[in-house]
């Protein structure tokens, strides 16, 4: 089943250098609430580069209980260490997420069949669904809408969330989808053309704000 609608890369509240649990959980009510197709906690936009490993295991459980089963939960879970990423499905795996959401390797700038690899290897290793995440100007590198074909022919990759920088590439992918595949944009303010093209939604930081104003479109 394809991902539909606005869903909300959560950021991780923090007071006096810790979680902040209390504001964490007034959060995930409120976006819920607000109608959200679904939550996504500890992306980039919660922290997930610097957060420790205990915060992150307690905040994705926390998560699953402030949510109780109410929409569908993407646990950002990605990194430039193919190995590392793997042995981390086991915590995600452990709590009632649907899949997670995955960047492409930074810094090491993989060339096609590197990310083809490092992503293939992820999928392998687990059952839960998986949504790409394309942003090569923070990645230091692109997944071409070639390599982006032959990963969604794999079993568990069900999406993208696509910041890839060039409308060019997303106006393609778009007009000539892979197959039960969800394009879902994070460029917030192609939003609405990628709905008019045929996507299916967004992942948007901007939705924390007038959120029913984005579900609404």
């Amino acid at each position: 089943m394809k991902i539909e609608g606005v869903l909300v890369p959560l950021i991780t509240p923090f007071k006096d250098g810790m979680v902040d649990l209390k504001s964490y959980e007034r959060m995930v009510n409120h976006y819920v609430e607000e109608g959200v197709s679904g939550i996504i906690p500890l992306a980039t936009t919660g922290e997930s580069p610097t957060i420790l490993s205990d915060e992150y295991e307690k905040v994705l459980a926390k998560t699953i209980e402030y949510n109780n089963r109410r929409v569908p939960i993407y646990v950002g879970l990605g990194g430039n260490d193919t190995s590392e990423v793997v042995k981390k499905l086991k915590v995600a795996e452990k709590h009632n997420v649907e899949g997670i959401l995955s960047v492409a390797p930074y810094y090491s700038r993989p060339n096609q069949r590197g990310l083809y690899e490092h992503f293939k290897c992820i999928s392998e290793a687990t059952d839960l669904d998986m949504i790409l995440y394309n942003i090569p100007y923070r990645t230091g590198t692109n997944i071409e809408n070639d390599t982006i074909y032959r990963l969604a022919e794999l079993k568990n990759i069900i999406g993208i969330k696509d910041c890839s920088g060039s409308m060019k590439q997303t106006t393609e992918l778009l007009l000539d989808p892979p197959k039960d595949f969800s394009i879902l944009t994070g460029e917030d303010a192609y939003f609405y053309t990628t709905l008019i093209l045929g996507g299916q939604g967004g992942i948007m930081g901007s939705a924390h704000l007038k959120t029913k104003e984005f579900i609404d479109v």
